[in-house]
């Protein structure tokens, strides 16, 4: 892991990242910015929340990502561990960033060509509209 590789990364004002367990380390000592999972073994929880974020399906990566309150998201298509987690959720985030498809809820970040991480903004949850609000107070049935 070289400093090199987390330049652009470090550009970026300090946040939290969504990253693979081994890729943790270099991020901390290589960047101004927080990290979930690393290869640490008393870290499990913030292990298994990178985990159920990078394996969940399609319909369910979204609400994972925005539970671990990380704004940015690194993957490296050469890191074993990205491999084997694709490996184990073929349709999962991890597998489907690797393959080049990118949610609608996530910004892929400009990186220098060649670079080994791929960085993603994950874009403001969209409101909801008032139609889509529940009906409650006064004029509800709620209570009557």
């Amino acid at each position: 892991y070289r400093a090199a590789d987390y330049a652009a990364l470090a550009g970026f004002a300090p946040t939290t990242v969504l990253a693979v367990s081994n890729l943790g380390a270099p991020i901390l000592r290589h960047t101004p910015h927080r990290v979930l999972a690393g290869p640490y073994h008393r870290n499990a929880a913030g292990n298994l929340m990178a985990l159920e974020a990078f394996m969940a399906a399609p319909g369910e990566a979204e609400a994972a990502v925005r539970r671990t309150g990380a704004t940015l998201l690194a993957l490296c298509p050469g890191n074993d561990e990205a491999g084997v987690i694709a490996g184990w959720a073929s349709q999962g985030l991890a597998a489907r960033l690797l393959a080049g498809d990118v949610p609608a809820w996530l910004a892929p970040l400009p990186a220098p060509a060649g670079a080994a991480l791929r960085l993603y903004r994950v874009r403001p949850a969209e409101r909801p509209t008032a139609a889509l609000r529940p009906a409650f107070g006064p004029r509800s049935a709620i209570g009557r």
